[in-house]
């Protein structure tokens, strides 16, 4: 599939699984969504990882920036995105065919989370939004907090809605996650 047609696949997504999938893949794959990670860096070695379905080792990227960047509030979200798109890899979320049709998405069946990576995940945004309001307080338009802030909004949306199935409840974070993403 090439982009145009991956982008019309797209477009027929019920709005928020769109708004939601469209956001984090968005944030969380994008080189440009680093701007201070640099080839051979460990986040984007962790992207890198992401990218092919590596979450083990975009962990250990993650992790691995985390200990020595202990303050930076993105090393936790983005290893919190590794383990939403590892819950998304086995739950089959990740298959185009579940977004290329609105019925498809809306009669999913109920999914059953991995206790452990669940709470691993939510460890990771606890951890996330932590650092994010530690670093806002002392300066607020710190694009890195800002950044961490709007991807943990959206990486939990997204678990809500694809995971727990909690459509509505997952646009209140959309919304919240938009507001902050106009400040950046």
């Amino acid at each position: 599939m090439n982009l145009q047609e991956n982008t019309k696949a797209l477009h027929r997504m019920v709005p928020y699984g769109r708004v939601g999938i469209l956001f984090v893949l968005g944030l969380v794959l994008c080189p440009a969504a680093t701007p201070a990670s640099r080839p051979g860096d460990s986040l984007q070695e962790g992207f890198d990882h992401l990218y092919n379905l590596s979450f083990d080792a975009a962990h250990r990227s993650f992790q691995s920036w985390e200990h020595v960047h202990p303050a930076d509030p993105r090393a936790p979200a983005f290893d919190a995105a590794a383990y939403l798109f590892s819950e998304f890899d086995r739950l089959r979320i990740l298959q185009s065919e579940f977004f290329v049709n609105d019925r498809n998405f809306q009669a999913r069946s109920q999914l059953t989370a991995d206790p452990k990576a669940k709470a691993k995940f939510e460890n990771a945004l606890t951890v996330t939004k932590k650092l994010s309001e530690a670093r806002l307080k002392s300066s607020p338009d710190d694009p890195d907090a800002v950044f961490a802030s709007i991807l943990r909004l959206g990486l939990q949306a997204d678990y809500i809605a694809l995971v727990e199935k909690h459509n509505f409840q997952a646009l209140s974070e959309i919304k919240d996650a938009r507001q902050a993403a106009q400040s950046l």
